[in-house]
């Protein structure tokens, strides 16, 4: 066997989501794991919320969960109440002209049911006790994502970040905003980076790299070169998702378009979300929406009908706003810029009900959460939240759920296989794994020497059950191998493999 790099995993969690560190694998395959809806947490239904809620960020402050969301109603009109839109000048149906849009704040203390916080803030529709911590009665504000910025030298009015598009007379920018406590929010500058901007910009800060990334929306003509920015054709032009980094959220540094590699479908990609996973810094995910309109195959719309709307008879006058439908890919990073996409849908709008398969669904928000199983004594699971009922009825934030480290996992089937991962150097005193095994199947785990072979007292047997952290028996202390360099060879069978980490 060839000598190869020695990487150093450290005490880092590896997860299974990539066959990267894997040198060889016979009889494993990569195996993506859907989510599971469960229960709405909130209906977006106060008089300044509505249909068009959305653009979701998430954070964990303490032992509280907390929720921002774009607050406005723009019902999907008719072709009729269109054309006296179109006549009357821009409105949004439900909002006044001194509130078209705000951002809104809730929390909760499981994961699984959110309350509205009376910041008290502004106040709505005769209302005084409200949840809005920012609002804009000159400007609609079409998104406006919130991040807490873990950067331990961050100055402490600037904790909380927020991004915000804004169309200027010339261009469009990305403007930053900041706030010491997440509720009081104030403009700071214009961020000098490329980027259309007309949808949910995210960034956050990445301690292992010591610098922030920061991801933005774009477009490229067919031929692949960038849109400028007053020239987008919102037809034919390619939906993008563009890479910048920093070290001080001040200088920027562009790295372009995110890499799917050379031989990837050139598909349009809406919101990114694309964020680091908490429990291994290795790795990035996002769940982007695929924007796709079928105007083409318009005899299916017949079939799609929404509230107050005969979308078929209506396509000609509606066009986009009735022919678009999304849904949302999964996709993973090592270094946050050349990603993996599994371009099998990850999530589609679902069973058709008269208020989806439209333009709006599968928006995800940004971020997720570690929350309590539903079943007792069950492991932690992770809580995702999308929209239910864009632009079609008060939206429903609505909570999925999936394994800990569950996106994907390397997967044997019953006949079994096995993989021999790259060599590395770890710290730590024990090693665990998150896996799953049916009753006949088995994980079996031996520490190998940097050319692959066993080492002698380093062999787990048969290990079966379904647990995400359980620790590995050996004859021998696994602390006695810290620092050196050795590979794992996992001999499964019937088993799911997501993730292990040596502690």
């Amino acid at each position: 066997m060839e000598k190869t790099k020695v990487f150093d995993l450290g005490s880092v969690r590896e997860v299974c989501w990539d066959m990267q560190f894997a040198e060889e694998a016979e009889g494993i395959s990569l195996n993506m794991h859907k989510l599971v809806r469960k229960n709405i947490v909130l209906t977006c239904d106060k008089p300044w919320e509505g249909s068009t809620c959305g653009y979701i960020s998430l954070m964990k402050l303490g032992d509280t969960f907390r929720m921002y969301y774009r607050a406005c109603d723009g019902l999907l009109a008719g072709a009729e109440e269109k054309e006296k839109k179109e006549q009357d000048g821009p409105d949004f149906t439900g909002c006044s002209d001194a509130l078209k849009s705000t951002i809104c704040m809730a929390e909760s203390k499981d994961g699984k049911t959110f309350n509205r916080v009376n910041v008290c803030k502004f106040e709505a529709y005769g209302e005084k006790e409200t949840n809005i911590v920012f609002r804009d009665t000159e400007e609609y504000i079409d998104n406006f994502s919130i991040f807490c910025d873990k950067n331990p030298d961050c100055p402490a009015d600037e904790k909380f970040k927020a991004l915000r598009y804004t169309e200027g007379p010339e261009e469009n920018h990305l403007a930053y905003y900041k706030s010491p406590d997440g509720i009081d929010f104030t403009f700071d500058r214009i961020l000098p980076v490329e980027g259309k901007f007309d949808t949910f910009n995210v960034t956050f800060w990445d301690e292992k790299t010591k610098q922030y990334f920061l991801y933005t929306r774009n477009y490229h003509k067919q031929d692949g070169r960038t849109t400028p920015r007053r020239e987008v054709d919102i037809v034919h032009d390619v939906r993008d998702v563009h890479v910048a980094t920093s070290k001080d959220f001040i200088t920027w540094k562009d790295h372009g378009r995110i890499d799917f590699g050379a031989e990837a479908e050139d598909i349009s990609l809406y919101t990114n979300g694309i964020t680091q996973y908490y429990r291994s810094p290795n790795m990035f995910w996002g769940l982007p929406v695929r924007y796709n309109d079928r105007v083409v195959d318009r005899d299916n719309f017949k079939y799609l009908t929404l509230p107050r709307m005969n979308r078929y008879e209506s396509l000609d006058k509606l066009g986009r706003e009735a022919s678009v439908v999304n849904d949302a890919v999964l996709i993973t990073s090592r270094d946050g810029i050349h990603f993996n996409r599994h371009d099998e849908a990850y999530v589609t709008p679902g069973c058709e009900n008269g208020s989806n398969w439209i333009y709006g669904d599968c928006y995800f928000a940004y971020g997720c959460f570690e929350t309590e199983s539903d079943f007792p004594g069950e492991a932690n699971e992770m809580s995702l939240y999308s929209g239910h009922g864009y632009r079609t009825r008060p939206l429903e934030i609505t909570r999925y759920t999936v394994r800990l480290d569950g996106f994907f996992s390397w997967h044997a089937d019953y006949t079994g296989g096995s993989v021999l991962t790259k060599p590395f150097t770890f710290s730590g005193n024990s090693l665990s794994m998150n896996f799953e095994t049916s009753a006949l199947g088995h994980v079996r785990v031996l520490v190998c020497d940097e050319a692959g072979n066993p080492i002698p007292g380093y062999d787990s047997g048969l290990v079966f059950g379904n647990s995400v952290d359980r620790k590995v028996d050996f004859e021998k202390e696994v602390k006695l191998l810290a620092g050196k360099a050795v590979r794992l060879r996992f001999e499964m069978k019937d088993s799911e493999l997501y993730s292990f980490i040596f502690e």
